[in-house]
């Protein structure tokens, strides 16, 4: 029975593109696994299994997309029907032995998903190398970190910058906890009771390049919950993403100036000659709103469909992931970009985080220590003085004096602490106020030093993670080539 046009044109032409450029190689992939598997036990003699493997080939090598027909449903009956023409149904038929769409569609799904992730997760290694370094260049780099909107305390560049990095350690392991999930073998399912042929599935999947083989049949075919978790993955790091170019759009705004983009990283107003505006930051703010909405549309496509097979969770869920991954990529590689090509102000930098009186926490602490009397005292000690500057509209440390400190420690001691104008406005200063934390992992640079090795070693460790998947994928596609 012919299918209507419409269907054809708008429905299954589409998805078949979608699949072909998403799939098309992981499919000629599982074919030539799925019929070495065969040969091995005895189900396909060796002389058939060199017709359809050479049927394969010519496949591989010559089917386009201009070749796809939407009236052959899916990939599976495009790559079926092409390879009747190459050697004969009656050869050709003889591949499709102990297996469904079912475990085949699963199977390729995992193949691409693994494919996407180790390419994000490969990106994002080259991300966490670019913040790494900078941050050893800028380890004693001054500038204002942020409560509340509001100056807070003093920090370094180098050490926000590791923040950046782990949190983009922790999505890698996120990615890393998804891969172990999606790189499990479903072939042998069929449709999710098995089949009556000998197969060898754990040898399928050594040639698929699976770490191993889902052992639940009706689970092998049934879930799509590792693309949900990937996605998970990619929504949370596109966060992590968008909040650091939020941080950078600000330091770089009039109200901070100690952050300056360059020109080839920015965008220029149509009408406001003075303006130098954050585009690339705006992009990744954009594209992580994006990986939400994917991450959304996925978890709304599944949520009311059965455990058993089905489109949404089998084929469309899938295809959503690609316009997600390439969003992500993006975006990893725009904020790579941005902070290459982004400097700081230092001695602007420095000047602002001093004269903020963001020391002002570590000067209530210092107070506490060298005369014995509580924090919360010397913390309206401290507040005390500043309120004094506020009401006068003077705010600037220059005006912090040592007898600003003798009478307001008066007032709230019942006792003078005695200081000069020197010391009380030292104790203000970024680097004393960095040098007097003792808890570790702080900007001050020990710590500092310290955090840099780990990270190091951290991604030394990603790495070589990252370069063994890759390399056990290239020689299990070695082995059916």
């Amino acid at each position: 029975m012919a299918v209507h046009p419409y269907i054809v044109d708008q429905v299954r032409t589409p998805t078949i593109r979608s699949a072909y450029r998403a799939q098309f190689q992981e499919w000629i992939w599982m074919e030539r696994a799925h019929g070495m598997m065969l040969v091995k036990q005895g189900l396909l003699p060796e002389e058939v299994w060199a017709d359809i493997r050479s049927g394969l080939d010519r496949v591989s090598e010559n089917l386009t997309e201009e070749d796809l027909d939407g009236n052959l449903v899916d990939i599976y009956n495009v790559i079926t029907q092409r390879l009747y023409k190459e050697i004969g149904e009656e050869t050709g038929c003889r591949l499709h032995i102990g297996r469904s769409r079912n475990d085949m569609y699963a199977a390729c799904n995992r193949m691409q998903l693994r494919r996407d992730v180790l390419e994000l997760t490969g990106k994002l290694l080259e991300l966490m190398e670019t913040v790494l370094k900078t941050a050893e260049e800028n380890m004693d780099t001054v500038i204002t970190y942020y409560t509340y909107g509001q100056p807070a305390q003093p920090g370094t560049y180098g050490h926000y910058l590791m923040l950046l990095f782990e949190l983009f350690a922790r999505d890698y392991i996120r990615f890393q906890a998804a891969y172990q999930n999606i790189n499990r073998s479903p072939m042998g399912a069929a449709t999710g009771i098995g089949t009556q042929f000998p197969l060898d599935p754990r040898y399928t999947a050594e040639l698929l390049g699976f770490d191993s083989v889902i052992g639940h049949s009706l689970d092998a075919i049934s879930g799509a919950d590792c693309l949900l978790e990937a996605e998970c993955a990619m929504a949370v790091m596109s966060t992590n993403l968008s909040k650091a170019a939020q941080d950078f759009m600000f330091w770089s705004s009039y109200e901070c100036r100690f952050m300056d983009g360059d020109s080839s990283i920015c965008s220029s107003s149509s009408i406001m000659p003075q303006k130098k505006n954050q585009i690339c930051n705006e992009m990744i703010r954009i594209r992580s709103g994006h990986a939400i909405g994917i991450l959304a549309d996925s978890l709304a496509l599944v949520r009311n469909t059965s455990l058993f097979p089905n489109n949404e969770s089998n084929t469309d869920i899938f295809l959503i992931f690609e316009n997600g991954l390439r969003e992500a990529l993006c975006s990893l590689g725009l904020l790579q970009v941005v902070i290459e090509n982004t400097v700081i102000r230092k001695r602007e930098a420095y000047a602002y985080t001093g004269n903020n009186f963001t020391g002002a926490s570590t000067m209530a602490e210092y107070l506490a220590q060298e005369y014995q009397v509580p924090f919360t005292q010397t913390h309206h000690i401290v507040g005390g003085m500043i309120r004094r500057l506020m009401d006068a509209d003077k705010m600037d440390i220059r005006y912090l004096t040592g007898k600003m400190m003798e009478e307001v420690s008066r007032e709230v001691l019942g006792q003078a602490i005695l200081m000069t104008d020197r010391q009380v406005q030292e104790m203000l200063d970024p680097v004393f106020c960095l040098n007097c934390k003792v808890t570790g992992g702080t900007p001050k640079s020990e710590d500092m030093a310290e955090i840099i090795r780990r990270g190091r070693e951290t991604l030394k460790r990603l790495a070589d993670w990252h370069d063994s998947c890759v390399q056990k994928l290239e020689e299990a596609k070695r082995r059916v080539s």
